[in-house]
């Protein structure tokens, strides 16, 4: 449905098997075509357009389906990380400059987060947005319409109103 895979645990694994199959093929092709070039370009390119191909289904597929399949993932882009620089450059998983390489660029790390580590925090993201379109809304003013009016109950009325307090969006659906 929309790209997702939906069915038994079995087809959405295999899926996702897939779809990282190829998602690791276009990085190995891109360090492969791009390392020799130029070095610039190839981190350009797997900063910018092979690390984040796999969110799309970290945000709408379970995080217990695809925590095996983003760590897959993260190997990868580990390895072409070091195919730029050097064998063991990254070394263990708590060495200093592994755990550099997931900061942020502001903070002088390469900015490659673990999807591993994000899958629950993108699951969970994507379903606050969804809910947040489920009931009618006023935000400053202006009326909006949701999807799933009739859910008022589960999630109480007003639940994502702007002067809604932030900490009780989900009170009263968590309470339930």
């Amino acid at each position: 449905i929309g790209g997702v895979p939906v069915g038994t645990p079995e087809y959405v694994d295999e899926t996702l098997r897939v779809i990282v199959d190829d998602i690791v093929s276009y990085i190995d092709t891109t360090v492969s075509e791009l390392q020799v070039v130029s070095r610039h370009a190839c981190w350009s390119s797997l900063y910018y357009c092979c690390a984040s191909r796999f969110d799309f289904w970290l945000r709408h597929v379970p995080w217990e389906q695809t925590i095996a399949h983003a760590a897959r993932l993260d190997d990868a882009l580990r390895a072409a990380i070091e195919a730029l620089g050097y064998d063991g450059m990254l070394g263990g998983a708590f060495s200093v400059t592994a755990l550099r390489a997931e900061l942020p660029a502001r903070m002088r790390g390469l900015g490659i987060r673990r999807r591993e580590l994000l899958a629950p925090a993108a699951y969970a993201a994507c379903f606050i947005e969804s809910a947040e379109r489920f009931l009618d809304t006023t935000a400053q003013g202006v009326q909006g319409r949701g999807f799933f009016p009739m859910l008022w109950p589960l999630f109480g009325v007003g639940a994502f109103d702007t002067p809604y307090p932030a900490s009780q969006r989900f009170a009263q659906f968590l309470s339930g």
